[in-house]
């Protein structure tokens, strides 16, 4: 009987072989990654481990990509800038200065790489990571601390909830794209025999129905400002990229249409009273009187906040003040009560926090990093099938930027693991083009 050989240069042949082992090992992981990585959280990171790992192994042996491509150099630009921010605030407040530099805080921004590289912008793989995500979003609430029964009973009653994650921004942010990846897996082109594509569309249009509950009961409107955008842009949109062909007269009885649903929407009680919350808060804001807007609500907390971050960006707006240094600022804000200095870790906003850790020079280096992937989509997708993926491009870059406006998820791993997961998708299409060339040389 011949033994089993199992030595790491037999493991190697069979990755190199024809066959491509080591393509569905890093798919397989890619899957666990976003299904568990918020759930089963070890699971995730052994999945991510060695899709970090295996994709590296590949893509140096391939040479093309690591030459070619603009991630590979834009981290190590990335190294280089929390080491700035640093030297920066080493010498302008060194009393606050961390230590030592962090020059790998950026380094979230570029796992989405890992996983484009092999989604390669294949529908069918974009449809089982937009399925993947859907599950690991409900598997997220299921087994979160809170009773899933409690918490839909309390939701019904009109109480905020969320499910038991950290609060219900957090909830609201992983709904929220829950639903716009549930509305997209509905539309990919999966080639299905007509049962399963029947059965794909059932099961989308459950998602969509769940995630639109659980949006409205986490009573966010950082989440309802976004989506809002977004359909009303979609009908432009859909007729902008030749998805939609109708004329301006349809177009119009659609938007009168997308007007009356918002109208009944806004008269749900739970909708009315989240909406209309703080109004005399966003009044005096209107009146620009930093002083008249009361700092323990919701917004006057934010405004007071940002308004006290304001002078240290000012202070430092090239290089920044730093790494760590929005618990000073918070701490150090005399406009803030007591109990918001005290418990309060961050600024509320992503791109205020971007600007007063890095600087100009940081959210440059950030926001390119953002917005490129969207940029270059909408440049070279055509037709009907790329212009899905234009818009889903679009919406995930209006929805990702706008709750980022009034939380700090560019910093939290709820948000990378968000921003991983439909960057990956956006940018795998980078690799679409050379796909069989790259993946015959495997």
């Amino acid at each position: 009987m011949t033994a089993i050989q199992t030595s790491p240069k037999n493991i190697i042949q069979k990755l190199e072989a024809p066959k491509p082992y080591l393509e569905l090992l890093m798919l397989a992981c890619v899957v666990l990654f976003i299904l568990f990585k918020r759930s089963y959280r070890d699971i995730g990171d052994v999945a991510l481990g060695l899709l970090v790992l295996g994709t590296l192994y590949h893509a140096f042996k391939a040479g093309h990509h690591m030459k070619t491509d603009a991630y590979p150099r834009l981290f190590l630009i990335s190294l280089i800038v929390p080491t700035a921010s640093w030297l920066n605030s080493t010498l302008f407040i060194p009393e606050l200065a961390l230590p030592t530099p962090s020059p790998f805080s950026l380094y979230t921004f570029f796992i989405f790489w890992f996983l484009a590289y092999w989604i390669q912008g294949n529908e069918q793989r974009i449809a089982l990571v937009l399925l993947a995500y859907c599950c690991g979003a409900l598997l997220l609430f299921i087994t979160a601390p809170a009773e899933l029964t409690e918490e839909l009973n309390r939701a019904a009653s009109g109480v905020r909830v969320s499910f038991g994650l950290r609060n219900a921004q957090h909830t609201s942010l992983i709904a929220a794209f829950g639903l716009l990846a549930s509305i997209f897996l509905m539309f990919s082109n999966t080639h299905l025999s007509r049962r399963l594509e029947i059965i794909k569309k059932l099961v989308s249009l459950l998602f969509i129905a769940i995630f639109i509950a659980i949006t409205i009961a986490a009573q966010s409107r950082q989440a309802w400002l976004p989506i809002a955008i977004c359909v009303g842009l979609a009908p432009a949109l859909l007729k902008a990229t030749g998805t939609l062909q109708i004329r301006i007269a349809p177009m119009v009885i659609l938007y009168a249409l997308i007007g009356i649903i918002g109208a009944l929407a806004t008269n749900l009680d739970v909708v009315q009273n989240r909406a209309s919350a703080e109004s005399s808060t966003l009044s005096k804001i209107t009146h620009g009187d930093i002083s008249e807007i009361p700092n323990d609500t919701s917004i006057g907390i934010r405004i007071h906040s940002w308004f006290e971050a304001s002078h240290w960006i000012a202070e430092r707006p090239v290089f920044g003040n730093g790494e760590d240094i929005k618990e000073d600022v918070i701490v150090a804000a005399e406009s803030l009560p007591g109990w918001v200095r005290s418990e309060f870790k961050h600024l509320h906003s992503s791109h205020i926090e971007t600007l007063l850790s890095y600087g100009i020079v940081g959210a440059t280096l950030i926001y390119f990093i953002i917005i490129f992937p969207v940029a270059r989509i909408i440049r070279e997708k055509k037709g009907a099938e790329g212009a899905k993926w234009v818009i889903f491009s679009i919406f995930t870059l209006i929805i990702w930027l706008t709750i980022n406006t009034f939380e700090s998820f560019f910093y939290m791993w709820d948000g990378i693991y968000v921003f991983t997961v439909f960057y990956g998708v956006i940018y795998s299409f980078s690799f679409s083009s050379e796909k069989h060339e790259h993946f015959s040389s495997s």
